[in-house]
């Protein structure tokens, strides 16, 4: 249930609205502020609930979606591998919703997200299947990943929120641990989806909360504001969440790509198909790259 709006005299702790001040500040692009949101104990039990509520896609597809996905993802990973199912990696899993679909299809897979929360619920959902996944908490960009992979997925507009020194340093590692003739596929923001997204939330501004919400269990005031950076094709939306004994600033960082900047970002160690288009995820870009062998010849799929 969305909180009640009030005025803040009615809080049950005393703030001094001008403090907003010392805060409301923009930051340098790509800043991670007071962390990671997802990494939050109290956040990322609220974003586990929006990845299960199948009638939104605030955090997840709905499930019909993601088994559709999961469709795809098997049979282009499939084609990819003398038609048997691999070894795969799924980067961002939240609730391991994708890595279960393609664990059934065969799949020896991994899922990896920095949410306590999910990773928890995926591993209970996963032994309560006995199904051939497992399941790794941490941040993608610093916990090692598996070798000779097959396949590599980074889902829902992941690689979006990247700085490019993040970028860089994602795709030589995605090369490294993939086989020869190995897949990364992940979906990325387009100027079109970009330009309308900026305005598409709530105004910005604050509001005040008398009890539990969504981003704090008690009594707590939120800020929310939306800077552009458009030298580096990127807005953010800070929010800073105050409460009796702490402030707290979290940044959501979003990032445009053309067709030709992923081109040149992979370079030569890729090859990439763009008629390839994972479903429901209009009007956003689809890569689907194929590590290329050294020297080796051009294969297609």
């Amino acid at each position: 249930m969305k909180p009640e709006i009030i005025l803040t005299k009615n809080l049950e702790f005393d703030f001094d609205l001008s403090e907003l001040g010392r805060w409301d500040r923009r930051p340098p692009p790509f800043a991670q502020l007071d962390g990671l949101f997802w990494a939050d104990p109290y956040l990322g039990s609220h974003v586990l609930f929006a990845h299960l509520d199948s009638s939104t896609d605030d955090a997840s597809k709905p499930f019909h979606e993601v088994a559709d996905q999961a469709d795809w993802l098997d049979q282009l990973g499939r084609r990819n591998n003398l038609g048997k199912p691999g070894r795969a990696l799924d980067l961002g899993c939240g609730p391991g919703l994708h890595v279960r679909e393609l664990s059934r299809k065969g799949w020896k897979i991994t899922g990896l997200d920095i949410s306590e929360a999910s990773i928890r619920f995926a591993k209970q959902e996963n032994a309560d299947e006995n199904l051939d996944a497992e399941f790794v908490q941490g941040d993608l960009h610093l916990v090692p990943f598996p070798e000779n992979l097959d396949l590599i997925v980074l889902l829902y507009g992941t690689f979006g929120t990247f700085s490019p020194d993040q970028t860089r340093s994602f795709l030589d590692r995605c090369w490294t641990a993939l086989r020869p003739g190995g897949l990364l596929i992940f979906d990325t923001f387009g100027k079109d989806w970009w330009l309308k997204e900026q305005t598409r939330f709530e105004p910005q501004g604050w509001g005040a909360f008398r009890r539990e919400g969504f981003w704090a269990p008690g009594p707590h005031l939120v800020l929310n504001r939306r800077y552009v950076y458009p030298r580096v094709r990127t807005f953010a939306r800070i929010w800073t969440i105050v409460e009796p004994d702490r402030v707290r600033r979290f940044a959501f960082w979003y990032r445009w790509h053309s067709s030709a900047h992923l081109r040149s970002l992979l370079g030569t160690r890729w090859s990439w198909t763009e008629d390839l288009t994972l479903p429901h995820t209009s009007p956003w870009i689809t890569v689907t790259a194929r590590k290329e062998e050294p020297f080796g010849p051009e294969q297609s799929f």
